[in-house]
């Protein structure tokens, strides 16, 4: 195996920890030390019971959030390819539940097979395959539907179809596609970093300040306050991470990183919007219960289904992604 794909799959058992990823990694743990140590030391009589509660098991959850992020990209890309597959397989478990799309079979099998097809595109390294599966996935969606003959409904289904392939299949595997890079490691671990920042301080924010509703008919928990301040934070965080990893390049000057940031971090909100104005639309508060304190989990990766293409063809204009990566790596 040579060096670039030992490096690709083996992630740190090749080359060890490049310094981005050892801060980000290091910056992690300390963030979830030190907000575990205050919400330990909340006053109970200044704090209701139910948000105490409703921190410890946000807490709890974001450790393990964080220990299955970080060790899928460390371990290499099949790791990270495996990750994506689940989130895409068990977002679309709970998105058909919502919606009713699990009783179209057809469009199901259509998914599935889909997020299998983008993950071996990728780390195939074979970007034409990988983009051809979204229109030839659609294409067979629209049709086979009309096996049925039942005109009834089907603009719904077809239309719930479309969108699952685009949102929870595509959207994230976009992620795998950054394999390909040698410098996956801490890109992928910023983009994985930049949801919990920005999902976090939109809490913060809009517990700590409050104010108007940013869409109360589509998102009722959400805040101008919370929004534009998760805006500033994830913009700032990711332009900084961005300028550590892409010194040198093109990709390396303020304006371009901060517009990087703002794309990431506005990308982020506008997934979250998404998918909570389908929630409104089917009468639902969250897509699940498995992830104690969050909601689904589609809940929770909500933010980088939009994210992930949008810094993937950002990076890939200014910088290329993946420029002179071995390809067709598992066909020859």
């Amino acid at each position: 195996m040579s060096d670039e794909l030992a490096h690709r799959f083996l992630g740190v058992f090749s080359t060890g920890l490049d310094p981005v990823t050892t801060d980000l990694l290091v910056g992690a743990a300390v963030v979830l030390i030190i907000s575990g140590v205050i919400i330990a030391a909340l006053p109970r009589g200044r704090v209701s019971p139910g948000l105490l509660v409703e921190l410890r098991r946000r807490w709890a959850t974001w450790i393990v959030i964080a220990a299955a992020c970080f060790g899928a990209v460390l371990t290499g890309a099949a790791a990270t390819a495996l990750l994506v597959a689940a989130i895409s397989l068990l977002g679309f478990r709970e998105f058909a539940r919502g919606t009713g799309l699990f009783r179209e079979r057809m469009i199901s099998v259509v998914f599935v097979v889909s997020v299998f097809a983008l993950a071996f595109g990728a780390l195939d390294n074979r970007f034409a395959q990988f983009t051809a599966v979204a229109p030839i996935s659609l294409i067979i969606i629209v049709v086979t539907r009309l096996f049925r003959d039942e005109p009834a409904g089907y603009l719904q289904s077809v239309s719930l179809g479309v969108i699952a392939v685009l949102m929870l299949a595509v959207g994230p595997a976009y992620l795998t596609m950054f394999t390909i890079d040698a410098d996956a490691g801490p890109i992928l671990l910023m983009l994985f970093s930049a949801a919990a920042v920005g999902d976090v301080s939109a809490f913060l924010f809009g517990r700590l300040i409050g104010g108007p509703k940013l869409a109360p008919n589509t998102s009722p928990g959400k805040t101008v306050s919370g929004a534009a301040g998760s805006l500033v934070v994830t913009s700032l965080f990711v332009a900084y991470v961005a300028g550590r990893i892409y010194r040198g390049t093109p990709l390396d000057s303020p304006g371009l990183l901060v517009t990087f940031g703002l794309l990431v971090a506005a990308c982020g909100q506008l997934g979250d919007l998404v998918l909570s104005s389908i929630k409104r639309d089917i009468g639902i508060k969250d897509f699940g219960h498995a992830l104690p304190g969050h909601g689904g989990l589609l809940d929770r990766v909500d933010s980088l289904l939009l994210s992930a293409p949008a810094a993937f063809y950002f990076i890939a204009y200014f910088v290329g992604v993946g420029i002179g990566s071995t390809e067709r790596v598992l066909t020859g």
